[in-house]
Parts: C-alpha cells; structure tokens; sequence
C-alpha cells in the first residue's frame, strides 16, 4: 500500500506544474539607455552572460526609423520565445559629459504560461 502512495505521488508531481524543476529564469530584464544617435540594450537572463545590443538611433528621419526598427525586432524576437513584457520603468535623463542628452528605461518580461 506505501508503494501505491509513493508512485501516485510521483505520478502527481510529474504532471503538477513546470514550477518545481524549473533551471532557467523566466524573468528577463531589458536595460535600454537611450542617447540622441544610438539606443544601448541589455539583456540579462539570470545566470546567463549579459547580452549587448546596439542600434543606431535619431539624427535623421532615416536613423530614428531604424531605431524603431531595431527595437521592434528585439522585442519580436523576445515575444517569439514566450515573454511579455510585465513591468516597465521609465529613467530620468542622465546628466554627464557622455551622457548628455541620455536617458535609462527597464522593461521585465516574463515568460507565459504554456496551456
């Protein structure tokens, strides 16, 4: 009869939810610092070495579109994978000498629950 509890139990946390085993995080952070010709992005995924992004940004109509662009398919590529965004923090502008003009925004993203 101990038997029978023990692989009804086995069996019930097999088919429980992912939460229990799960090794990687499903939280990201995007890190965006926005200056007046280019737009920096981190993204950090735990344990995982922090991936750098740089996309060319304002200027000229031409370079503002491909800032736009960029981010847009950043931002596809993450939603292809399952995340959404969660949270976002706006930055106030940054002063400095090589910061001028600059400004730091946070997104979270999680990842969503598969059905």
């Amino acid at each position: 009869m101990k038997k029978l509890f023990y692989v009804v139990g086995c069996l019930l946390m097999l088919s429980s939810s992912q939460a229990f085993a799960q090794a990687k995080s499903d939280v990201i952070v995007v890190r965006m610092l926005e200056r007046e010709k280019s737009i920096r992005l981190a993204i950090s995924r735990g344990d995982a070495p922090v991936e750098l992004i740089e996309i060319e940004n304002g200027g000229s109509d031409k370079n503002f579109s491909a800032g736009a662009k960029g981010l847009q398919q950043v931002l596809a590529k993450l939603y292809a994978e399952g995340y959404v965004v969660q949270s976002s923090l706006a930055g106030a502008p940054l002063i400095g000498f090589s910061t001028q003009g600059a400004q730091i925004n946070t997104l979270i993203l999680a990842k969503t629950p598969k059905p």
